[in-house]
């Protein structure tokens, strides 16, 4: 695997390490170049993931210096999973920039390595990325693991969502935070939020949200980014209403439908609504399954396991590591063994491909973050 260099002797190399609150500045120029300006996008970088670059996570902002210049980062936004019986720790990977300048030297792998090594000292269970450019993650030992669910409503199928009884809905969710972060916490799958941070991941740029009140109470909510809910709350039945109501209050009925939005590559003349959820069965995508709405699957993201042992002790207890180093773990329950990549690893635990016989009676198990809080 490639090591970082330089081609000036007497280069001054700092890091990778922790930024600190001066050097953020500079640390958001370099993200916002590489994926806003070269995009030919407005520097949005900092506001888009508030949650991330923020004092209380420069020690996640890992950052390479080059003469005292930042020249790669990546950033991690920790996170705690609750998914029935279990909770895992989840480290999400942010801004894999280095500056053009730059490329192809190796500096993102020392960083990345950083990285892997910061979410183990954090206690991490597993890291969570998402990324166009898969196998330059697979030789770092990460793979593509565990499920996403998406239905889509279009103007036939919200027919069939069972109407909002004796409910008002609120667009605006600033009144409505507290409401909606103890929905949040009744979810099967659900994840540990402040009320800090719920602020920021439910008023972020370009989300809005709506809630359903009953007699004065919160009883449902959807947040809606574009048209695709990323998150809801509440009933199966009284979100079902308020996503049908958000669904005739985005939809122009006075839209052609033959035409095309050209600025919009892939998109239909008319909403098509998209809802993402849990692949297991709870909530409201399970009402939308016993209605019979086809789903589409995708893998939740890359995944990379932190610490074998402290996730193996929380999925399966009975399961034994007795080697893990950073490529191969050799894993024993009772008598058989298995040895196997940290790649296989992630299938193992979290599946969906199911491709190993080894402690098939417990592994994999479901697990589910929710957009807002992937990064």
């Amino acid at each position: 695997m490639e090591r970082a260099h330089f081609d000036t002797p007497g280069d001054v190399v700092d890091g990778p390490r922790a930024c600190t609150d001066y050097e953020l500045p500079p640390v958001l120029d370099l993200v916002n170049l590489v994926f806003r300006v070269e995009a030919g996008r407005p520097p949005t970088f900092g506001r888009d993931w508030a949650q991330i670059y923020r004092p209380a996570n420069l020690e996640n902002v890992r950052v390479l210096f080059l003469n005292h210049q930042p020249v790669s980062s990546i950033a991690i936004f920790p996170s705690t999973v609750r998914a029935g019986a279990y909770e895992l720790r989840v480290g999400g990977i942010n801004g894999v920039a280095t500056h053009p300048d730059f490329r192809r030297r190796g500096l993102a792998g020392t960083v990345l390595r950083d990285v892997h090594q910061r979410l183990l000292d954090d206690g991490c269970d597993v890291g969570l990325l998402s990324t166009g450019i898969v196998d330059w993650y697979r030789r770092f030992g990460w793979e593509h693991g565990a499920l996403e669910r998406s239905f889509t409503l279009d103007r036939t199928t919200v027919r069939y969502l069972p109407p909002l009884v004796d409910a008002e809905i609120v667009a605006g969710v600033d009144a409505h935070l507290d409401a909606m972060r103890l929905l949040h916490e009744r979810e099967p799958s659900r994840a540990e939020r402040s009320p800090e941070l719920t602020r920021l991941l439910f008023c972020r740029p370009r989300v809005t949200g709506y809630v359903a009140r009953r007699s004065g109470q919160v009883v449902a909510y959807a947040l809606v980014a574009r048209d695709r809910v990323v998150e809801c709350g509440g009933a199966g039945e009284d979100v079902a209403g308020l996503v049908a109501e958000i669904f005739h209050r985005l939809d122009d009925p006075a839209a052609s439908t033959s035409t095309r939005d050209r600025t919009r590559p892939g998109t239909g003349p008319t909403l098509h609504l998209q809802v993402t959820s849990p692949p297991r069965d709870e909530g409201f995508g399970s009402l939308l399954e016993r209605i019979g709405l086809p789903a589409e699957h995708h893998y939740l993201g890359m995944l990379r396991v932190v610490n074998a042992r402290q996730l193996l002790g929380k999925l399966a207890p009975r399961l034994v590591v007795e080697r893990d180093d950073e490529t191969d773990l050799t894993l024993r329950d009772g008598s058989a063994r298995l040895t196997l990549s940290r790649r296989d690893l992630v299938k193992l635990c979290f599946g969906p491909e199911r491709v190993f016989a080894f402690a098939r009676d417990v592994l994999p198990v479901p697990f589910y973050q929710y957009a807002l809080d992937r990064v």
